[in-house]
């Protein structure tokens, strides 16, 4: 009984010693662009969709018009990412019709958007360079990314670094739809 009191009292310090090194979480700031789509536009249609067993092995029909913010929940392999890839074009439906009618920016979960080799900093340039460098480099370190990382190869940040350069990379692209899986 004691042996187990004082173990549990060990781990109560080592739990708050843990604490206290732990960094207070850091707010991120995200410009979000303006939507450059109207109400009406029409962004995705999908009539009769099968996607190899994806879907539980439903057909789904879905409308997609104006600037609509969604968010898809579900278990795991309930298809939701398949989906996801679906719309943004890296898979076909095994039936069906699947109709994407503007440019989208798909964050994937493997962060596929970014080149390894390549910095940060220059793939947000690359992605819209009518704005000018400090501004991309601005929304960079908004988003808490270390200015002292945005000009290495993003193949040699951490993974939670490449996950904020994937996402500046995807929502400043200025596409009129965002995927973010």
């Amino acid at each position: 009984q004691q042996q187990r009191q004082a173990e549990q009292a060990r781990l109560r310090e080592a739990t708050v010693q843990a604490a206290a090194q732990v960094e207070a979480d850091q707010a991120i700031i995200v410009l979000a662009p303006t939507a450059s789509t109207s109400a009406s536009r029409r962004l995705a249609t999908l009539k009769q969709v099968e996607l190899d067993g994806r879907l539980g092995g439903r057909r789904l029909e879905l409308l997609l018009q104006g600037q609509p913010r969604i968010g898809l929940v579900g278990p795991n392999g309930s298809g939701k990412s398949g989906l996801l890839q679906l719309l943004a074009g890296c898979l076909q439906p095994t039936a069906g019709q699947c109709e994407v009618h503007v440019p989208v920016a798909y964050l994937d979960q493997d962060l596929g958007l970014l080149d390894p080799m390549r910095s940060a900093a220059a793939q947000l340039q690359d992605a819209d360079p009518s704005v000018p460098a400090h501004v991309q480099r601005l929304r960079l370190a908004l988003l808490g990314l270390d200015p002292a990382r945005v000009d290495l190869p993003c193949g040699q940040l951490s993974g939670g670094q490449r996950l904020k350069a994937a996402l500046a990379y995807a929502l400043y692209r200025a596409q009129p739809a965002q995927l973010h899986d």
